[in-house]
């Protein structure tokens, strides 16, 4: 039985040692009553893929909900949320492609970690504020602190945690070693065992290294993200970030629109 997450009930956050210095107003309460994309430039090459999108798709769509920097939330969703084997929400629309996926990996072996699913706003907000903060202890300016903590975290808003969508996973033998949510985590089999099986479950690796200029967030090889089983291998298949797969539909959309 699925569950909704009020207010009154926000999960444990991290605390920091370092004063909870609030994050500058700029970066968190940005005006993003209406949706907005990232500036994507499109290569000839993707423009031509216009006439492969999956019929039905579009960027209103649950699964290919974006949230960036760029086109942020002010209040959580309060979607559908479910608890899973690990005792993480994700949204209840995702859990059965889930645990299958992660049935598979354990029948293969390689057994999933899941270190992060759902976090509310507060939750995005405390943990961002405990990396500034952490930077800041140690002697870093405001300005070189906030660029180091956007090098790893969400602002409050702009994570794609706030969908239930996404999660983060690493390899069971990986996180018994001691890893964590690291780029040493790339370097395991388990990586790319769940990169190759990801698309046939609907999950795409959400932050690839050849994409940070279009995310603008570095490398995470254990962030995955719903975006639904045909979407995921067309996008799989032709490289494409969600950010273009957006600015890629928004263009057919207005073709359409001329005819």
């Amino acid at each position: 039985m699925g569950h909704f997450l009020s207010a009154q009930q926000q999960e444990p956050s991290e605390e920091s040692s370092a004063p909870q210095e609030k994050v500058p107003e700029e970066y968190v309460n940005q005006d993003v009553s209406s949706p907005r994309n990232l500036d994507v430039d499109l290569s000839d090459k993707q423009l031509a893929l216009i006439g492969d999108i999956p019929l039905g798709v579009e960027t209103s769509n649950w699964e290919l909900t974006l949230i960036n920097r760029e086109n942020r939330i002010k209040y959580d969703l309060n979607w559908p949320l479910e608890t899973t084997a690990g005792d993480q929400l994700i949204d209840q629309r995702i859990l059965r492609d889930f645990n299958a996926w992660a049935e598979q990996a354990e029948q293969d072996g390689y057994p999933m970690q899941l270190i992060s699913g759902f976090r509310t706003i507060e939750h995005q907000e405390n943990n961002f504020n405990h990396t500034l903060n952490g930077y800041l202890s140690q002697g870093y300016e405001q300005e070189e602190a906030l660029e180091m903590t956007y090098r790893f975290q969400q602002p409050p808003g702009a994570s794609e945690h706030h969908t239930g969508l996404a999660v983060d996973i690493i390899g069971q033998d990986f996180h018994q070693r001691g890893g964590g949510l690291t780029r040493e985590f790339s370097e395991e089999e388990s990586y790319s065992y769940y990169l190759d099986t990801m698309n046939n479950h609907g999950f795409i690796l959400r932050y690839p290294e050849e994409k940070i200029d279009i995310t603008g967030v570095y490398f995470e090889p254990w962030h995955y993200r719903y975006v639904g089983k045909e979407n995921a291998k067309f996008m799989t298949e032709k490289n494409l970030s969600l950010e273009e797969y957006h600015a890629l539909i928004e263009v057919r959309d207005s073709q359409l629109g001329q005819e």
